[in-house]
C-alpha cells in the first residue's frame, strides 16, 4: 500500500504541474472573455438570423446604371462602309464614264466630322445615322444628278464598338458591340467564366479613367446591375476568395472557404466535417464576427448556438456569413475530466511496468 501511496502521489504531482491540452476554450471561459473584453454575447436568434445577410458588395453607381443602352445599328466616327453606286442608262447624266456604268467605293470612313464623302454626291452626314437612312441620303442626293441612280451601301467595319474582356474567363479578348450584345452580362456569358464557384467572381470595369466593380451574381440577379457597354470598355472578371476560419473541437480545423453567394454557419460546420464528438460541447458553439482584419469591420459580437437543438440548427442553416468571420467549437468539460482520468491510468501503468506497484 505506501508503494501505491507512492504512486499516486507522483502522478497527482506531475498532474498539477502542467495544464491539460485542449483545442479550444470552454464555454464558461469564452463567456468570461466576452465579459472581461466588453464584447457583447448573443445566442443565437430568429430576428440576429434575420438580419444575417451576406456582407454588401460593390456595385455599379448611377453613372453606369442609368446610361443608356447603345443602338449597334447606329453609325459613328471611324466606323467604315462601302458602297456601289449604278445608273439607269438614258440621256441624263450619268457616271457611265466608268467601266458599265458602276461605281465602286470599298473603303468609305465616316470622318471626325461625322461624314463620308460620296462622288457626285459630296459629304454625306453618316455618324448618328442607320445604314438604310445613308443610302436614303445618297439616293437623294444623286437622284439630282444621274438617270435612276441604285445605290447599296454596307457596314463593314465598327472598329469604335469594341470592347475587351480578360482574367478568369475562357474566351479573353476582344468582342464587338452588336445587337443582343451590349450588356456586361452578355460579354462575360460569351467570354465563359473558368472559376470552379461562379458566385465568387467579381466583375471590374474600366472606363476611361473610372473603375467600378459588382459581383457576378449580383449583376445576374439585378438587371439594374447588368449595365450598359460603352465602346473602349474594358471588363476585368476576378475570382474573390473568402474564407471563415474553424477552430476548437470540429472534425478539421482551419480556413474554410465561403464557396456560394450565401454560406451559413451549417455550411461552415459540415464544411469542417462537423464536430468531433470526443470533445465538443454541442451547446456552445460560438461565432465571433468583426475580428481584426476580417471584413467588413464591424463592432466586435459573439453569437452562441446550441447544435443539440434542432430549432438553434435551423436558425444556423440561416445566418449567413462573412469573411472573416471566426467559428469556435468549444470543448466540453467532461472531456478534460476523462484526459485527466486518462493521463493517471497512463502514470499507475507506468508505475506497475517499472514494479513499483505488486
Amino acid at each position: 500500500m505506501r508503494r501505491l501511496h507512492i504512486a499516486c502521489t507522483i502522478a497527482a504531482l506531475g498532474l498539477a504541474g502542467c495544464t491539460t491540452p485542449r483545442a479550444a476554450p470552454l464555454a464558461n471561459e469564452v463567456r468570461a472573455g466576452s465579459a472581461a473584453a466588453g464584447i457583447p454575447l448573443h445566442l443565437l436568434s430568429t430576428a440576429v438570423a434575420a438580419q444575417s445577410g451576406p456582407a454588401p458588395t460593390e456595385t455599379f453607381d448611377s453613372e453606369f446604371t442609368q446610361a443608356a443602352e447603345i443602338d449597334p445599328a447606329i453609325l459613328d466616327v471611324g466606323d467604315r462602309l462601302t458602297a456601289t453606286i449604278w445608273d439607269g442608262g438614258g440621256n441624263g447624266l450619268s457616271v457611265a464614264t466608268l467601266v458599265g456604268g458602276k461605281l465602286d467605293l470599298p473603303d468609305l470612313p465616316i470622318g471626325a466630322d461625322g461624314t463620308i464623302d460620296i462622288p457626285y454626291a459630296g459629304r454625306i452626314n453618316a455618324a448618328g445615322r442607320t445604314v438604310a437612312a445613308v443610302r436614303a441620303a445618297i439616293l437623294t442626293t444623286l437622284e439630282r444628278k444621274v438617270f435612276r441612280p441604285q445605290v447599296e451601301v454596307r457596314l463593314v467595319e465598327q472598329p469604335g464598338r469594341v470592347v475587351t474582356i480578360q482574367g478568369n474567363v475562357e474566351r479573353s479578348g476582344s468582342h464587338m458591340l452588336r445587337r443582343g450584345f451590349t450588356r456586361i452580362g452578355t460579354l462575360v456569358a460569351a467570354a465563359g467564366t473558368s472559376a470552379e464557384h461562379p458566385e465568387q467572381l467579381r466583375v471590374e470595369l474600366r472606363r476611361g479613367d473610372r473603375i467600378a466593380r459588382a459581383r457576378l451574381a449580383d449583376i445576374l440577379a439585378d438587371p439594374l446591375q447588368n449595365i450598359a457597354l460603352r465602346a473602349g470598355d474594358a471588363v476585368i472578371v476576378t475570382r474573390q476568395i473568402e474564407h471563415v476560419i474553424v477552430i476548437g473541437a470540429a472534425g478539421q480545423q482551419g480556413r474554410v472557404e465561403i464557396v456560394g453567394r450565401y454560406f451559413s454557419l451549417l455550411d461552415a460546420i459540415a464544411s469542417a466535417r462537423g464536430l468531433d464528438d470526443q470533445v465538443a460541447d454541442p451547446k456552445a458553439v460560438f461565432l465571433l464576427r468583426g475580428v481584426p482584419g476580417g471584413t467588413p469591420a464591424t463592432a466586435p459580437v459573439i453569437y452562441q448556438v446550441d447544435i443539440r437543438d434542432p430549432a438553434a440548427v435551423m436558425l444556423a442553416a440561416r445566418f449567413h456569413l462573412r469573411d472573416g468571420d471566426v467559428i469556435i467549437a468549444s470543448n466540453a468539460g467532461f472531456a478534460q475530466t476523462l484526459k485527466v482520468l486518462t493521463a493517471v491510468g497512463s502514470g499507475l501503468s507506468f508505475v506497475r511496468a517499472t514494479g513499483m506497484v505488486r
